[in-house]
C-alpha cells in the first residue's frame, strides 16, 4: 500500500489547471513485437518517383503505416492502413487531410490521389521493425494522430493546424485527497498509452525529478519538450514502481489515430489544379458571423482488466527470457464542445475561428481549453462540411470496405436527407454523415479495437486477451447567426507592418485559506503571414518559476481571423460601455463591452467558471492586453499579460 507524504494543500493548488491533455507521440512498446520483413509489410520503406517520394514505416502498436509524403520539395505527414492488399490513408497539408491510396506494382507502388496516379519505385526498406521512432526508418512520429481539433479525451477526427515544435506525453493528471499525482486519463493511441502507462497509477518522477510540491504548470513543462525527444517517467502503482521511456511527439488536437478516409468529397489536394479555388461558391449558409457547434465524446473500453507490461524484475517470463509484471488496464472518457465561427468569406476561402470547451457532465459548466482557427476552401471544410453538389450526386451502394447510404436521418428534433459513408478498417469502422442540403457533417465517429494484449492467465501462465476498444463520436448541435461586430472586417494598410507582439505579466494560483502563488509570465507572437482578412503566427508562452532554471517556452501555431491581433478602430469607436455583444445558449458564454481603460477598449467574456478580458488600443486597434481567470474547485488560476512591444 502506498503511503502519501504530500500535504493535502498541494491537491487544492494543483486543481487549478490540470484539465487538459499534454499531447504527444510516444515510443511504441509492444511486448510481442518483432522486426518484420518487407514481405510482411510491403509498404514500409522509401519509394521515389518523378514528382513524389514516400517514406513509410509500419507501427506495430497502431497496426498502421506512418511517415512522410514529399511533393515539390514539401513534406506532408501521412499514414494509413491496409485494406484488400491496398494501403488506404490520408496526408495532411496546411492543416487539412487529403485521401490517397497505394497499390503494389511490381518492384514499386502506384500512389493515387485526386484522380492522379504516380508510379514510385522502392529505394530502401526500413532497418527496424517498422516503428518510426525506433531509430531505423527515418520517418517522423505519426503526425496523422494530430488530426483533431482539440476535443477532450480524444474526441473527434478534426483537422489540425501544422504541428508545433513541442510535444508531450498524452496523459491527464490530478492530485487525489492525499496529494498524490494520479494519472486520471491516458490519451487513446498516444505516447503514454503506447508505452504501457495506465490511468489510475501515480506519476512520481519526471527524468529523475520528483513531482512532489511541483506546481501543475511545472509538471506540464517537464512532460513537454521537442518532438522526438525522450522523457523517463517513474510510475507507481499501489504495490510497485516502474520506469517508462516515452518519446514525445505532436498530437496537436489530441485525438487517437483515425486512418482510412471515406470516399466522399475531399479537399482538392496539392497534386491537382485549383488548390485554392478563387471562384467557388460555398454553401448558402456560409456567411460571416455564422457559428457551428459540435459535441464530441470519446471512450476507452478495456479488453481485459489486467495486462502484462515489461519489467526487468517481473515474475512473468516469456520463453525467450523477457520479464513482465501485471498492471491495471482501466478505461476512460470525456466530452466537450467545439465551436466554429465564420469570420470572413473571400476568394473561395472561409476564415474560421475555432474554440474548444470541456464539459462538466455534473454541473453542465463549460471550460475553455483552447482557441485557434482554420483557413479552408468554402466548398469543403474537411470534417466539418462538404460540397452539397457533390453529395447530391453520390450514389448509394457498397464498394469493397466502403458503404454509401442515402436516406433520412433524425438528429434532435429534425430529420435530414443525408449521405452516410461507412468504411471498414482493421478492428472496426469509421463513419461520416453529411446533410445533403447544407453539406454540414451531422455525425462523425469511429469504433476500433486494438491488437490483443498480454494478460495473466491461470497457473501463472500468460495469455492473450482482447485489445482495447476506442470509441469516438461527434454530433452537430446547431447553427446560429451571431452579431459579432468585427466579422467581415478588412485590415487597414498600416497593419501589414505588424510582425511580432510581446507580452509580459504573471501567472498565479490562489486557494482559499492557502494563499496565492505568483510567477512571472511572458509571451511572444511571431506573425508569419498577415493579409487583409487573416493571420497565421506562432505563439510562445513561458513561466519563470524562479527556481534557478531558465523558463521552458512552449510554442504553438495559430491561424484564423484578424481578431486575435486586431479590431478595426472604427468598429471600436461605435461600441458602448455595457453593450452585450453575444450570449451563447450552449456554452453560456456572455461577451460584453466593459468600457475604456488606459486608452484601450476592453471586452469581457464570462461563464459560471471563468472570465476572460481582452483589450484593444483605441487608436491602432491592436491587442494590448489579456487577462484570464478560471476557477477549478477551491482554486482559481489567473493569467495577466500586458503588451510590451
Amino acid at each position: 500500500m502506498r503511503i502519501s507524504t504530500r500535504p493535502a494543500v498541494w491537491m487544492a493548488m494543483a486543481m487549478a489547471l490540470v484539465l487538459a491533455f499534454c499531447s504527444s507521440i510516444s515510443l511504441a512498446q509492444n511486448p510481442l513485437g518483432r522486426p518484420e520483413a518487407v514481405e510482411q509489410h510491403p509498404f514500409a520503406g522509401v519509394f521515389t518517383g518523378d514528382k513524389i517520394a514516400l517514406d513509410l514505416n509500419y507501427d506495430n502498436a497502431q497496426q498502421a503505416y506512418t511517415g512522410w509524403l514529399t511533393f515539390q520539395g514539401k513534406k506532408y505527414a501521412c499514414g494509413g492502413i491496409v485494406d484488400n492488399s491496398q494501403l488506404v490513408g490520408k496526408f495532411v497539408a496546411d492543416g487539412k487531410p487529403y485521401p490517397f491510396s497505394v497499390g503494389i506494382d511490381g518492384n514499386g507502388i502506384t500512389l493515387s490521389s485526386d484522380g492522379q496516379n504516380y508510379p514510385l519505385k522502392r529505394q530502401a526498406a526500413p532497418a527496424d521493425g517498422g516503428n518510426p521512432l525506433a531509430g531505423g526508418g527515418g520517418a517522423a512520429p505519426n503526425p496523422l494522430a494530430g488530426g483533431g481539433g482539440g476535443f477532450p479525451a480524444g474526441g473527434g477526427n478534426r483537422p489540425a493546424l501544422a504541428p508545433a515544435g513541442n510535444g508531450g506525453v498524452g496523459m491527464k493528471f490530478q492530485p487525489n485527497q492525499d496529494g498524490d499525482l494520479v494519472i486520471v486519463g491516458v490519451m487513446p493511441g498516444g505516447p503514454a498509452e503506447k508505452a504501457g502507462i495506465k490511468a489510475g497509477t501515480y506519476l512520481v518522477e519526471i527524468d529523475g525529478k520528483s513531482t512532489e510540491n511541483l506546481p501543475p504548470e511545472k509538471v506540464r513543462d517537464l512532460l513537454s519538450g521537442p518532438i522526438g525527444s525522450k522523457v523517463k517517467l517513474t510510475i507507481d502503482t499501489e504495490t510497485d514502481s516502474h520506469d517508462f521511456l516515452v518519446t514525445r511527439g505532436d498530437l496537436s488536437g489530441g485525438n487517437a489515430p483515425q486512418p482510412g478516409p471515406g470516399p466522399g468529397p475531399g479537399p482538392i489536394g496539392p497534386f491537382g489544379p485549383g488548390n485554392q479555388p478563387n471562384n467557388v461558391a460555398g454553401p448558402a449558409w456560409m456567411k460571416p458571423g455564422v457559428r457551428l457547434t459540435f459535441w464530441g465524446g470519446s471512450a476507452l473500453i478495456p479488453g481485459v482488466n489486467t495486462v502484462l507490461v515489461p519489467d526487468d524484475n517481473g515474475d512473468w517470463k516469456t520463453p525467450d527470457g523477457r520479464s513482465f509484471k501485471p498492471a491495471d488496464n482501466p478505461g476512460g472518457g470525456g466530452m466537450g464542445y467545439q465551436q466554429l465561427t465564420v469570420a470572413n468569406v473571400v476568394n473561395g476561402t472561409a476564415i474560421v475561428d475555432a474554440r474548444n470547451f470541456l464539459l462538466n457532465p455534473q454541473t453542465q459548466a463549460c471550460t475553455s481549453i483552447g482557441a485557434g482557427g482554420y483557413i479552408l476552401p468554402v466548398n469543403n471544410g474537411g470534417d466539418y462540411w462538404g460540397d452539397p453538389q457533390q453529395l447530391k450526386q453520390m450514389r448509394a451502394g457498397t464498394n469493397g470496405p466502403v458503404r454509401v447510404f442515402r436516406g433520412p436521418y433524425k438528429l434532435g428534433d429534425k430529420t435530414y436527407d443525408v449521405v452516410r459513408i461507412t468504411t471498414k478498417v482493421d478492428g472496426g469502422y469509421t463513419q461520416t454523415t453529411y446533410d445533403t442540403d447544407s453539406g454540414i457533417v451531422l455525425s462523425l465517429g469511429s469504433c476500433t479495437t486494438g491488437a490483443a494484449q498480454m494478460t495473466p492467465g491461470p497457473n501463472g501462465a500468460g495469455g492473450m486477451g482482447d485489445g482495447n476498444t476506442h470509441m469516438v463520436q461527434c454530433f452537430f448541435v446547431g447553427m446560429r447567426q451571431t452579431e459579432l461586430p468585427w466579422t467581415g472586417q478588412r485590415a487597414t494598410p498600416d497593419l501589414a507592418q505588424l510582425k511580432q507582439l510581446d507580452f509580459a505579466g504573471s501567472y498565479s494560483t490562489a486557494v482559499q485559506m492557502a494563499g496565492t502563488i505568483t510567477w512571472p509570465y511572458t509571451s511572444h507572437w511571431d506573425i508569419g503571414k498577415l493579409d487583409e482578412f487573416s493571420v497565421q503566427m506562432k505563439q510562445t508562452f513561458a513561466i519563470d518559476y524562479r527556481n534557478g532554471q531558465p523558463p521552458q517556452p512552449q510554442t504553438s501555431d495559430r491561424a484564423g481571423s484578424l481578431t486575435c491581433v486586431w479590431v478595426d478602430p472604427r468598429i471600436l469607436g461605435k461600441l458602448q460601455q455595457g453593450q452585450v455583444i453575444d450570449e451563447d445558449p450552449i456554452t453560456k458564454m456572455k461577451l460584453s463591452v466593459a468600457g475604456v481603460q488606459n486608452g484601450s477598449v476592453v471586452f469581457v467574456e464570462r461563464s459560471q467558471v471563468e472570465t476572460t478580458s481582452v483589450a484593444y488600443d483605441q487608436r491602432s486597434g491592436q491587442i494590448s492586453g489579456i487577462q484570464m481567470q478560471q476557477q477549478n474547485g477551491p482554486g482559481t488560476t489567473t493569467i495577466t499579460l500586458q503588451r510590451t512591444k
